[in-house]
């Protein structure tokens, strides 16, 4: 299993309970909190670092896109964020943990060399993935019978996700706490100093969340994606003009560029 190829017999074959449903994300009722309020200088060195740990970090672009319509697994990851979705609001997972295991899955899918992938063997890896982001994001993971409760055609023995996890994370180098929007739009909401904070982050996760299921925004780092979302719900509540600079002045001209790009993919 040190080698991630397709000819090899991927652990222990699954077995098969119930369809995969069709059901719509639901977070309306949710709520976000929002991080301690940091100074500018403080806002300006976590922006600093996040975009230095993005760009070890980031798969992101129109060659992933690429790579995903080559193997057909737009459906399949879109399928994969759906129940990524359904599983925090079931389990009651942060945020956090959701984003992380979309980039776990991402990152993984990109560096294997599949040329054909089965259901079970995305349901795996999207099992995997969200096993890794729990135990970095949450207090108290749950149980991986927990998360394969509903949603999955598959189900799989403790033993076959633990030594995917090995798997994934040699893969991944080991490196698997990435930056993610939802991280970035902490920092970013913290800049402006609005009061109802906590409700404006509920709106911006909720946008944040389409996104991540929305194949072409995959062409934009996790910062980009952020920066858009946090920018059209300022301008939305009449609130852009006073903290466009403030956000902007935090970001060199090339990601000024990308975001530009990104805001009128946004509109489509």
């Amino acid at each position: 299993m040190d080698h991630l190829l397709c000819d090899e017999s991927w652990l222990s074959g699954p077995s098969t309970p119930e369809p995969f449903p069709n059901f719509r994300l639901n977070i309306h009722d949710d709520h976000v909190e929002m991080s301690p309020a940091m100074d500018a200088a403080t806002v300006e060195e976590a922006i600093s670092m996040d975009l230095e740990k993005e760009s070890c970090f980031s798969n992101h672009g129109d060659k992933f896109i690429e790579f995903l319509v080559s193997k057909n697994l737009t459906d399949a990851r879109f399928q994969t964020v759906q129940w990524l979705i359904q599983t925090r609001n079931r389990l009651n997972l942060s945020f956090e943990t959701i984003f992380s295991a979309a980039s776990c899955f991402d990152r993984f899918v990109y560096a294997t060399s599949c040329n054909e992938w089965s259901k079970w063997m995305v349901e795996l890896v999207a099992v995997t993935s969200l096993s890794i982001a729990s135990k970095f994001n949450e207090v108290s993971s749950p149980s991986l019978e927990d998360f394969q409760m509903e949603g999955l055609n598959h189900m799989f023995h403790h033993k076959t996700v633990l030594e995917m996890e090995l798997i994934v994370l040699k893969a991944l180098e080991w490196r698997v706490n990435s930056v993610t929007s939802f991280s970035f739009s902490q920092i970013l909401v913290a800049t402006t100093g609005m009061g109802g904070g906590d409700i404006m982050m509920n709106r911006i996760t909720d946008h944040l969340l389409d996104d991540l299921c929305d194949l072409k925004m995959l062409a934009y780092a996790p910062s980009v994606v952020a920066v858009a979302v946090v920018l059209d719900f300022l301008e939305e509540k009449s609130a852009l003009e006073e903290n466009l600079g403030k956000i902007m002045n935090l970001f060199g001209e090339e990601h000024k560029v990308k975001l530009k790009c990104c805001e009128n993919c946004e509109m489509y």
